[in-house]
């Protein structure tokens, strides 16, 4: 895809909305540079011009957006917003599924989404997050690609919430978990923008 196509659908029909400095973590904390963020006119999808080059699996980048990088402090920043994710996705759509979340943090969406589904599985770049994770019966992986040496053709929802602008090819992203032809799985995306 170039620079003037939508990274999600390949589209042209494409508009930036806004050029300025970005959110980095926590509410007050901004970018040095300032950025794009594009609007997709055909899928309504939003990104970001040129993606901001981040270390997801350090330390560092929980204390930005949880104000520190423990079980406690992803659990408090983001345990509210669960509720609101069952409500997009819908309970009907995750029973007696395998469900991937990719960019899961500490598992707070597989927490409650476990209790109506087959399997859950964990995509999450810090490590540091994975005990927690096996602890409450997800699957962890800290790629992708990891995950799909386990998984490919076998997961029936992917979720991605609050990540997928993160991410250079979205489509690819998760579309690789996807079942095949014959049995056709969902894909939900909520980006933050």
């Amino acid at each position: 895809m170039s620079d003037g196509e939508c990274r999600l659908c390949g589209s042209t029909e494409i508009d930036t909305i806004y050029r300025g400095h970005l959110r980095e973590g926590r509410a007050g904390s901004a970018t040095k540079e300032q950025h794009s963020v594009i609007r997709c006119g055909q899928c309504a999808v939003r990104f970001l011009g040129r993606p901001v080059r981040t270390d997801y699996s350090g330390v560092e980048y929980r204390v930005l957006v949880d104000g520190a990088a423990s079980i406690d402090s992803f659990r408090e920043t983001h345990d509210w917003e669960q509720a609101t994710k069952l409500s997009w996705v819908g309970s009907r759509t995750l029973r007696d599924q395998v469900v991937c979340d990719v960019g899961c943090g500490g598992g707070a969406f597989l927490d409650l989404a476990s209790g109506f589904s087959k399997e859950t599985i964990g995509i999450e770049p810090m490590a540091g997050y994975h005990p927690f994770l096996e602890q409450n019966g997800h699957r962890a992986y800290s790629l992708c690609s990891d995950a799909l040496q386990d998984w490919r053709g076998m997961v029936d929802v992917v979720v991605c919430f609050s990540v997928i602008e993160h991410v250079e090819d979205p489509a690819e992203c998760s579309s690789r978990f996807l079942p095949t032809e014959e049995s056709p799985g969902r894909t939900g995306r909520r980006p933050r923008a």
